[in-house]
């Protein structure tokens, strides 16, 4: 029996409890390796809750599935869409999950998520009184516009199932940035109780992106999966349940997904200049190296939270002195405003 874990937005079957196909199942693992198609970095930043659109209107929720509308095109592995459907309280797609098997996602928690307030055995979908509110906020200029999915105060179905009533609690928001089309999950206060009950493996829980994940076979065609400690996962492939972030994800953990080959407009087979920054950590000079540095380009210059420092152009030796010091992303951009290079640049005291 295929667990609801992977086919929880084409079949909408009735959860049950201690179901899980455990971590030896083979059923799910795609032998291939992670897609280069992102790079993953991790850091910590402060967590800031948004005060966005409230999609949930104080309801009790299980499985919804909420159209959010971005702001800006984005695009997940080769989807792109204006408009990204959020399902079950945990992953960002731009298929349908209802109705589709095979769908591309973006999930924060790949998990069984509903309100706290849910209980399965009394309360459907959309039941007034729901205390774990789901909204989202697009905010910054055009050209750097971030939208802001956030999930507030959630709890698990296996829990309140088993137990009548929620203790867990999981905060978290999914970035989107634009042109760059970088991806994060940022965490909030989240600890998890009742792993057994809560989780397809008791060991963690379930993060990362997935390209044409197929609920019938559980493969897909690529795969940016984190396991390991949570204060430091790697990326990897799908492998069944196996792949999980283990031990309490504490407040202000950020992953990092930076889209390394974002060529808006060009033809991803083109080779294109590949660029090297020094030193890094920096202090007052950052040089960088390239085999077309042009003035026509432009580097720019992006803190924790999205919004953009500085745009400057393009030369071999950029002065940074005026930074303060912390973590910031920087991206090299073409004449057509195409991402070419990004990297996370230290700026020390």
């Amino acid at each position: 029996m295929l667990h609801y874990w992977l086919v929880r937005w084409h079949y909408r079957l009735k959860k049950k409890p201690n179901t899980h196909l455990g971590t030896n199942s083979s059923v799910y693992t795609k032998n291939s390796a992670s897609s280069s198609l992102y790079g993953f970095t991790t850091f910590t930043a402060p967590y800031q809750e948004i005060t966005g659109t409230l999609l949930t209107g104080g309801q009790k929720w299980d499985d919804p599935d909420f159209d959010v509308p971005i702001g800006f095109n984005f695009k997940i592995y080769n989807d792109q869409n204006d408009t990204i459907v959020f399902s079950g309280g945990s992953f960002g797609t731009f298929d349908d999950p209802a109705n589709d098997p095979v769908i591309t996602l973006a999930a924060p928690m790949f998990e069984d998520l509903c309100d706290k307030a849910f209980d399965p055995n009394v309360d459907s979908e959309g039941d007034p009184g729901g205390t774990s509110a789901i909204s989202y906020t697009t905010t910054g200029t055009v050209g750097s516009r971030t939208c802001v999915i956030q999930v507030k105060n959630a709890g698990f179905f296996g829990e309140n199932d088993v137990n009548g009533t929620s203790t867990s609690v999981v905060n978290f928001q999914l970035w989107l940035y634009e042109t760059t089309n970088d991806i994060e999950f940022r965490f909030g206060t989240t600890n998890i109780l009742n792993p057994s009950d809560n989780l397809e493996n008791p060991n963690g829980f379930l993060s990362g992106l997935a390209e044409d994940l197929d609920a019938n076979s559980g493969l897909c065609t690529n795969s940016d999966v984190l396991y390991g400690p949570h204060n430091n996962p790697i990326k990897g492939l799908l492998n069944g349940v196996s792949n999980v972030i283990t031990g309490q994800i504490q407040s202000g953990r950020v992953y990092r997904f930076a889209r390394v080959n974002n060529f808006v407009g060009i033809d991803a087979t083109v080779q294109l200049p590949e660029f090297s920054i020094y030193p890094n950590p920096a202090r007052n000079t950052l040089f960088i190296n390239g085999n077309q540095l042009s003035e026509a380009a432009s580097v720019e210059f992006f803190d924790v939270t999205g919004k953009r420092v500085c745009s400057l152009p393009l030369k071999n030796q950029i002065d940074i002195s005026a930074f303060k010091a912390g973590i910031y992303f920087m991206k090299i951009c073409n004449a057509e405003k195409a991402v070419v290079f990004s990297n996370k640049l230290i700026i020390a005291d």
